[in-house]
């Protein structure tokens, strides 16, 4: 995580753009010099269908089955409007000329809330529609064209994002309307029946049009925004980061924002690029009779950060759609263009809702910003202009070929994998115990190529293992399967794994007490045993552990098994284990330094006391830094008597290598004792600025240690720039001692803010790396080291924070921004969160929940997890979890270097 974390609430509308500002430079044009500056294939021709004068601006937009497009629109955005004061208003259009203008058009209702997802009825007098936190039936009932009558269908939606709430409402045969639930929001929802789901960010869901029932369709996706179906039924969604085009599989997770998956693994996705951009939106599958046949099985896709229409071809594998990148359909010279929702119209032309902006997303300028339009909206059709239209567009339709569960089963291998998926689909919705042999036989049959095919797959054998009614059931099923078709186990390994259930603990502790689980399995699986197995399931597990012979994989083994007893919440007593006893004994005694690491966090899993060798270990200065650090987990859960004293001892000790005293110096930082704050008050004068920083923030932590900062400060010999850090501001304002605002501004008078200080160094930066010789090969070590324990870029690293593929895109003012001053723009769903425990410690980074766990990413990407239920307190801070001291950490050079590396890295 590191540093780049700076990155992380940039990406969420902007990002990786191709040199775009994020505020129009240009005035705004009028339609007509709008519709000029648009550039589209040869036959193709872009007509206004509306504009201001008619509407305000748009959202989203749906077709109903007399033809009028329906159009939301809102000015409340991004703020919602006070209760009773909704304005917002639903448009509808009519009788389109040969020209696309629409000649009639009618206000069905003016008293939304930033209304977004829309879903005319079938019956043409009534429609489904989103307006903050709610979603709701409008109906006219006398016949006038407005809506009368008003019911609440679902209450809970989250609105603290705007740009990110309930959308794109699918209507599909199946009587559902699907529809996305977007970035940050955080939503409880019940339908008439008592059914409840939640859900947090990305998700999309599905739900009944009189309010009956709601449900989770899939889980994950950062901010899906826009969706289309195509002619097989298959939905997809766009989304602002994950990824442009996604197929969604039903009970399938995405990768999102650190979210974890189910078990199974993260669904594939549609594309493997990124279309240069993070703000796309809207999309439409093309399968219509106006446009050339060549544009059958295209999707279009919206981006508002580049101004134009991006375009894929599908290619299937299988069942499997890879969307193959075209040029791009439309382009705009225009940057206010922004194309929010595309949708195929009944005449074949294509329809494009234009948010016309001079602001270019949602958090990268002030969302107060004066020059957020208001009032600008266009609607545009796209036309093939030597073809008449016919209102021949091919409705989707596909025969009923699925009546009944053993019809599903007997069409698994038909030669159709469209057919196949169909068949899948319904025993997935449909399980039962009888599933598991079909689809175990299926599974190892499916190409390679067809992920799809397999991940629906493995969905449906998970929800047949779950209908299994009980663990002997389940054993009698297992075994049988299994003595039949050995090969079958690393299927049985693969899913059970998203199994949530005792049934799968048993399954796979037997497997892992056999030493035969399959290796990519392993580790989940212990983790697996320990949050679902019973206690019976976790000893056996445990013990199988136990013999295993490399000591680095017993510890691995075991903190993968603890980390899911802690996230069930239960008490565990890990049974004893007299021959690890012997091993940790016999190697505390070597000089090996990596086992000596890897022992000491064996004896801790154990719960072996190894106070004495660590305090020695601790000591001795012939040991490595690795060595070291590993022996304070022991020490610093000593009583503050036996380890402030070596702390004290190491900070002092002129000869502790940085990293060894740097910690020493956080543990005496959260001690409230005049003695040991004297000694942080000592080291002000001579210590690096990063430890001066964490000595602050520590002294910060109390009145007493407020004051001595103060006074270390006063009389020179320590820095005045300590009091513009925002984290130690942060733990001032927290403390809050006398007077210490009016303290902080006397010490900190005449001296540069911080933000000048930042924009200097920005500058010098700058300019540097325009004179500096680059190595773009020495640029992606550093980033190797430095960032890709987070960040993942072109397939390398962790998926921590946000993939960081196309982002030279960015350019090199942009990045320097982000990267030497975090805390320019951060989004408050990545701000910092603070856990004060229990147990007197304080934790802080970015947050994420795992069943009753909190953990908590640090800046160096190191998971602290805890109970929920040892937190006292938890707030959060304004502040981005990253460091805000890489221009300290990296000399100049490897700094021109990494940005060299970062610049290289745009679409190719």
């Amino acid at each position: 995580m590191r540093w780049f974390l700076a990155l992380w609430p940039l990406t969420l509308a902007v990002s990786f753009v191709y040199g775009q500002q994020h505020i129009a430079p240009t005035d705004a044009l009028t339609p007509e010099e709008e519709r000029k500056s648009f550039k589209v294939p040869a036959g193709f021709e872009v007509q206004l269908v509306a504009s201001e004068a008619q509407i305000q601006k748009p959202m989203q937009i749906a077709f109903d089955a007399k033809g009028r497009l329906w159009v939301t629109t809102s000015r409340h955005y991004p703020f919602a409007a006070e209760k009773g004061k909704s304005t917002d208003k639903i448009f509808v259009l009519s009788d389109f000329g040969n020209d696309g203008h629409a000649k009639t058009v009618s206000t069905f209702d003016d008293k939304l809330n930033i209304p977004i997802g829309i879903l005319p009825l079938p019956d043409g007098k009534s429609c489904i529609v989103s307006s903050v936190g709610e979603i709701l039936k409008l109906t006219d009932t006398d016949g006038d064209g407005k809506a009368d009558l008003r019911e609440v269908l679902f209450t809970g939606f989250g609105m603290r994002d705007t740009h990110g709430m309930t959308n794109s409402f699918t209507l599909m045969p199946d009587g559902w309307v699907y529809a996305c639930h977007g970035f940050s929001n955080e939503s409880l929802v019940r339908g008439k029946d008592g059914h409840e789901v939640k859900m947090q960010s990305g998700n999309t869901f599905r739900f009944r049009t009189d309010g009956s029932r709601i449900e989770v369709f899939t889980r994950g996706q950062v901010n899906p925004f826009g969706m289309t179906a195509d002619p097989w039924f298959n939905l997809y969604t766009a989304d602002c980061h994950s990824k442009p085009i996604t197929q969604l599989i039903k009970g399938a997770y995405y990768d999102s924002f650190g979210k974890p998956h189910d078990g199974l693994g993260y669904a594939p996705h549609v594309t493997r690029h990124d279309h240069g951009s993070t703000g796309l939106c809207g999309l439409a599958w093309y399968d219509a009779d106006h446009f050339p046949k060549e544009w059958n099985g295209c999707m279009f896709l919206g981006n508002v950060v580049t101004n134009r229409i991006n375009i894929d071809r599908i290619e299937w594998k299988g069942s499997t759609p890879v969307a193959k990148e075209l040029p791009d359909f439309l382009v705009s010279s225009d940057p206010w263009f922004r194309p929010t929702d595309i949708k195929l119209g009944p005449d074949g032309a294509l329809y494009v809702s234009d948010f016309y902006n001079k602001i270019i997303g949602h958090y990268e300028v002030d969302l107060k910003h004066p020059q957020r339009d208001k009032d600008k909206a266009r609607i545009w059709r796209i036309v093939y202009k030597t073809k008449p239209f016919r209102n021949d567009a091919k409705p989707l339709a596909k025969p009923n070929r699925i009546a009944n569960r053993p019809m599903a089963i007997q069409l698994l291998n038909d030669p159709s994998p469209h057919i196949a998926r169909e068949s899948i689909a319904f025993l997935a919705d449909e399980p039962h115990p009888d599933n598991i042999a079909p689809l175990l036989a299926l599974i190892p049959t499916i190409p390679a190529e067809d992920v799809s095919l397999k991940h629906a797959a493995r969905i449906a054998l998970r929800n047949a293992l779950a209908a299994v009614p009980s663990e002997a059931d389940f054993q009698k099923r297992l075994e049988k399967h299994v003595a039949e078709k050995s090969h079958l186990t690393t299927t049985l390994d693969d899913v059970t794994l998203g199994l949530p259930s005792s049934h799968a603990g048993w399954w796979l502790s037997e497997r892992l007490k056999a030493g035969t689980v399959a290796s990519p399995y392993t580790e989940r699986a212990y983790q697996h045993v320990g949050r679902y197995g019973v206690d019976a399931h976790r000893q056996a597990a445990w013990l199988a552990a136990a013999r295993l012979t490399e000591t680095r994989v017993i510890v691995a083994m075991f903190q993968s098994m603890l980390r899911g007893v802690q996230e069930a919440g239960v008490k565990f007593q890990p049974a004893e284990s007299p021959s690890l006893v012997r091993r940790v004994k016999d190697d505390l005694l070597s000089d090996g330094d990596a086992l000596t690491v890897q022992t000491l966090r064996l004896a801790a899993l154990i719960r072996y006391d190894t106070t004495t060798a660590s305090l020695a270990l601790l000591k001795n200065g012939k040991r490595s830094d690795a060595v070291r650090l590993a022996a304070f987990d022991a020490v610093e859960k000593l009583p503050d008597e036996i380890r402030l004293p070596v702390c004290i001892e190491l900070v002092k000790d002129m000869n502790t290598p940085f990293a060894v005293k740097e910690k020493a110096i956080s543990i005496l930082a959260t001690s409230d004792k005049l003695l040991d704050q004297v000694t942080l008050k000592d080291q002000l004068k001579s210590a690096p600025y990063r430890q001066c920083v964490t000595i602050a923030n520590g002294l910060a932590g109390n009145e007493s240690g407020a004051n001595l900062l103060f006074a270390t400060i006063r009389t020179g010999n320590a820095s005045a720039r300590l009091l513009q850090e925002k984290a130690v501001l942060e733990r001032l304002k927290v403390t809050n001692p006398t007077n210490w605002e009016a303290t902080v501004k006397e010490l900190t008078a005449g001296i540069p803010s911080a933000d000048s200080r930042l924009a200097g160094i920005i500058k010098e930066r700058g300019t540097g790396y325009k004179s500096a010789k680059t190595d773009i090969a020495a640029g992606k070590t550093m980033f190797t080291t430095n960032c890709a324990n987070c960040h993942q870029l072109g397939g390398q690293g962790a998926k921590v924070g946000p993939q960081l593929d196309g982002i030279g895109n960015r350019g090199i003012e942009r990045l320097l921004e982000d990267v030497l001053d975090p805390n320019r723009n951060v989004d408050h769903a990545f701000h910092t969160t603070i856990l004060e425990m229990k147990d007197g410690r304080t934790l802080s980074g970015l947050l994420r929940v795992e069943g009753k766990v909190f953990i908590i990413i640090d800046s160096l990407a190191k998971e602290v997890r805890v109970s929920i239920d040892d937190v006292e307190k938890k707030r959060t801070s304004p502040q981005s979890p990253m460091p805000a001291d890489v221009s300290e950490k990296l000399k100049p050079q490897e700094f021109y270097h990494l940005m060299a590396y970062l610049l290289d890295q745009r679409p190719k």
